[in-house]
């Protein structure tokens, strides 16, 4: 018999479910916006919280209504499909994941039948869907007419901004050749391979011919028609910046290393290009002339497989010779030759100390090509602390260069045919010799150091880009409460931003001033910095009393330091009014703390600071950044604008950054940080796979156990009472809904 409560009692129910402390993270949503513009943003209002929770009331006991109610298990997929949980969720970052899962899960299982509409609808629209195809085909075609009349072939005339050179000595060129490396000690071993690259000039902008493109994002985005193979500026050089263009990039470059605009006039650049949006880089030549066309300078950028980069400047030598180039090798012709020798200190390869030197034997491009030398010719030697030739690499054009711009269909085709794959074998092949020397030649390895002052460190995850923003600002609360004249300068990792310069409060005279810079030189320092309960203890142990080689940070005028760290002790120690969730999901962050992952080279320096020892990092769990995080709750909006302009700045992941849920964004980021060092060798990317997994396995439970399977069959026919069948389908429900129930784990 039907129980005339029923209706009563899911009301309450779902009252309950939306009260919950797990199911309120789906309260962040507002139903009604979220129908009208489907987007998944806080709309926080003191007086709001009860209209929240009941429409996710609503909206929780229409989705049990949906499946209590209508015939168990008819079309699982579209019932899957449309479950209101889908609303609540709003465009979350695994929403159309989930989606996709739902989809391709359901379909395997029960087939595409489901997702059919039914026969009525297919009848009275069968017309209207055929003329909206003819319409979308008539629409098609005229766009294509369109097109083929504004479509312009585009020439080698490069467009010029103010203020940009207008020197063109050498046109875009493809360059196809061959790359060797010859090691010739402590184990001898050699390999050759093809390697294909471009040249182009730093100012052309556009696309030459159909094969090579440049500088695109000068162009109005209606003019930008990318190539075959393309150069993009923000690739090269330093990270970040708001410069845009190879030759902007390259004029701020050599402004920093104090190169005067009217020390050079043309620029030409010769790179592996990214095909289908992939390149990799081992080292790219900048080649710079004066207004005599004289090669004067060269920028080497190399970069390794660790994806860091270190950019060499370097000067003609007034008289060059052959001396650099080993017996048995060939070089460049005389007439054409750049030479130069620097140290080295940059590690490239595991198999090389970062000990040495380097010199350098290249070809001019600009005078080779009026010779009909090799355009790309270049011989660069390492040598050991003892001045022997240690390993010996030459990159060099085989065959002749070609113009893109000339190129016939014909041509571009077979070039197609024969170069593109070549720059997906370049990591691929490094790996191969690298197994070679390790397995084959017994060759030492020396492990990756952090890198210098002098080198950028590799592109930032999304985890240290957010923890990034986090500790800025909470330099700047330091800063504030100093009680003497401070400047800080701050600089962050590359690729982070810009840097900044922090003053405290009581500067005023500028004769009175200390000044301190502080200069993150590897991403990896903010997920370690927030491993230590200290902060003095992570200045330490990451700049001031560790191996060089171990560094993640420098300071500038180090002897200022104390000044800011004796504001980092005066932290606010009163618990904050959490919730049970919330503090729950804070001592487990506190419980997952320990030191930070070990560095690859022991520390030489043992006299540590007394100050880095006076407390074990198990006997204060939470560090003064956890205190930070937790009192952006009540921030007046200073701090809480500085970290979320840097999340929505630098972060990749879509993130909901208002103030209310800083702190859940900090505490979570710190959370996955421990997990991935303590149980997956510092790989955050298992995490998600591991999430993925579950994910799909939800999915799968719901349509091969429940959906029409034996067990809900089976449950269904023994039981008798209403209850009972009511009960097993509200179990049905759970399950269903497995995946939204598993986003309100993790969100809480």
């Amino acid at each position: 018999m039907e129980n005339p409560f029923l209706p009563m009692r899911l009301c309450a129910f779902g009252f309950q479910i939306a009260n919950h402390p797990i199911c309120q993270q789906f309260n962040h949503l507002d139903p009604t916006k979220a129908l009208q513009n489907g987007m998944g943003v806080r709309t926080e209002s003191s007086n709001g919280t009860l209209v929240k929770k009941a429409g996710s009331a609503f909206f929780v006991v229409i989705s049990i209504l949906n499946t209590c109610m209508l015939p168990y298990g008819r079309r699982p997929l579209r019932e899957a499909l449309l479950q209101p949980l889908w609303i609540l969720r709003g465009l979350d970052p695994t929403f159309f994941t989930d989606i996709a899962i739902t989809l391709l899960v359901g379909i395997y299982y029960h087939g595409i039948n489901d997702l059919k509409p039914p026969s009525w609808i297919l009848e009275t629209r069968l017309v209207e869907s055929q003329v909206f195809a003819c319409l979308i085909l008539l629409m098609i075609f005229a766009g294509l007419i369109v097109w083929r009349g504004e479509a312009q072939p585009s020439e080698f005339v490069p467009q010029q901004e103010d203020g940009s050179s207008k020197e063109q000595f050498l046109p875009p060129l493809l360059l196809p050749g061959r790359t060797t490396h010859s090691r010739m000690f402590p184990q001898k071993h050699s390999f050759a391979y093809s390697y294909f690259s471009v040249g182009v000039p730093v100012n052309f902008k556009g696309c030459a011919g159909s094969m090579l493109s440049t500088n695109l994002e000068l162009l109005p985005p209606n003019e930008r028609r990318k190539g075959w193979f393309n150069v993009n500026a923000a690739d090269y050089l330093y990270r970040g910046g708001p410069e845009r263009g190879l030759e902007e990039r390259l004029r701020c470059y050599l402004r920093g290393e104090g190169v005067p605009d009217k020390a050079w006039s043309f620029a030409y650049l010769v790179t592996a290009p990214k095909f289908l949006g992939y390149s990799f880089n081992p080292v790219s030549f900048w080649y710079i002339y004066d207004s005599s066309r004289k090669l004067t300078m060269m920028v080497l950028e190399v970069n390794n497989t660790f994806g860091e980069r270190r950019l060499y400047l370097l000067k003609s030598e007034e008289k060059a010779s052959d001396e650099s180039v080993p017996d048995g090798f060939e070089a460049p012709a005389k007439a054409t030759k750049f030479t130069n020798a620097w140290v080295k200190d940059f590690h490239v390869s595991p198999f090389n100390s970062r000990k040495g030197t380097y010199s350098l034997t290249a070809a001019d491009p600009v005078a080779a090509s009026k010779t009909g030398a090799k355009v790309l010719d270049n011989v660069v030697v390492l040598n050991s602390s003892k001045a022997h030739a240690k390993l010996v690499a030459r990159v060099y054009s085989d065959g002749d260069h070609m113009d893109p711009t000339t190129m016939s269909t014909s041509q571009a085709l077979r070039l197609l045919a024969s170069w593109f794959w070549v720059g997906f074998l370049t990591f691929p092949r490094i790996i191969a010799q690298a197994y070679q020397l390790y397995f084959k030649r017994k060759m030492h390895v020396w492990f990756r150091p952090e890198v210098l002052a002098s080198s950028i460190g590799r592109t930032h995850t999304s985890s240290e880009a957010i923890l990034e923003a986090y500790f800025r600002a909470y330099l700047g609360s330091l800063v504030d409460k100093v009680s003497s004249p401070l400047r800080l300068t701050y600089t962050p990792a590359g690729g982070l931003g810009e840097s900044v310069t922090m003053t405290s409060r009581l500067t005023k005279d500028e004769n009175e001033v200390k000044e301190l810079t502080l200069r993150v030189i590897s991403p990896a320092f903010y997920t370690r910095f927030v491993h230590y309960s200290h902060t003095t203890e992570a200045f330490d142990r990451e700049s001031l009393h560790t191996d060089p080689k171990n560094r993640t940070l420098v300071f500038e005028n180090a002897e200022n330091l104390p000044l800011l760290l004796s504001s980092s002790t005066s932290s606010s120690t009163t618990k904050p009014n959490l919730g049970k969730i919330d503090r729950y999901r804070w001592q487990l962050l506190q419980r997952l703390r320990s030191p930070p992952p070990t560095t690859a080279y022991p520390d030489s320096d043992t006299t540590i600071s007394d100050r880095a020892s006076v407390q074990d990092i198990r006997k204060m769990p939470s560090s003064p950044l956890d205190h930070f995080a937790i009192s952006l709750l009540h921030d007046d909006g200073n701090y809480s604008d500085v970290v979320k302009a840097q999340i929505l700045k630098n972060a990749s992941v879509l993130l909901r950054v208002e103030e209310t849920s800083l702190a859940a964004v900090y505490r979570d980021t710190v959370t996955k940080v421990f997990i991935a060092d303590t149980y997956f060798l510092g790989f955050e990317g298992l995490l998600s796979v591991i999430d993925l997994v579950v994910r799909i396995l939800l999915v799968v439970v719901w349509f091969k156990f429940f959906a029409m399977g034996e067990i809900g069959q089976m449950k269904l026919e023994k039981g008798e009472r209403a209850c009972a069948v009511f009960g097993w389908k509200l179990v049905g429900w759970v399950v269903q809904n497995g995946v939204h129930l598993w986003y309100a784990v993790k969100d809480a």
